[in-house]
């Protein structure tokens, strides 16, 4: 009886040890560094950790999604970025986190004002998002987006 004891209490210990390696292997986003300009705007999201980066993006709605897996946000980047008064592509950005069935998941919601187009690169420890306005046409403003804003766009 003591044998099987002590394989449970094994089996406890090996679960909390990968439990904890798990949690090693998160990352945390560092740094987001928005810089607007005219006619276009660069996003570089500066973390730690081996994050997995998706981006969506939705000409109707307006927006541009990006995800990245194993990478938590702290609290003091959950804050709205307000671009507006930069007259660029990129309304506001508005970072949060949230989970992907047990593990983390960052998320970045861009506002864009008008029609752009977004490309990515990913660098070791950076994410490097260019917001470019689409020529020809005229810049617009838009309402805030919401979650179901973001959830409609990813369906698109």
């Amino acid at each position: 009886m003591k044998h099987r004891m002590f394989l449970a209490g094994a089996g406890i210990i090996i679960a909390a040890n990968c439990a904890s390696v798990a949690r090693a292997a998160e990352g945390k986003v560092l740094k987001l560094d928005l810089k607007p300009a005219k006619d276009h705007a660069t996003l570089v999201i500066s973390h730690t950790g081996g994050g997995r980066f998706r981006m969506f993006q939705s000409e109707k709605q307006g927006s541009v999604i990006i995800e990245a897996e194993n990478l938590n946000i702290p609290p003091a980047l959950t804050k709205m970025i307000d671009a507006s008064a930069s007259g660029g592509p990129v309304l506001q950005l508005t970072p949060y986190n949230s989970n992907f069935g047990n593990k983390p998941l960052m998320k970045l919601v861009l506002q864009l004002r008008g029609r752009a187009s977004a490309t990515s690169i990913e660098e070791p420890g950076r994410f490097v998002v260019d917001i470019a306005r689409k020529p020809g046409l005229l810049p617009q403003t838009r309402q805030p987006l919401t979650e179901k804003d973001e959830l409609i766009a990813r369906l698109a």
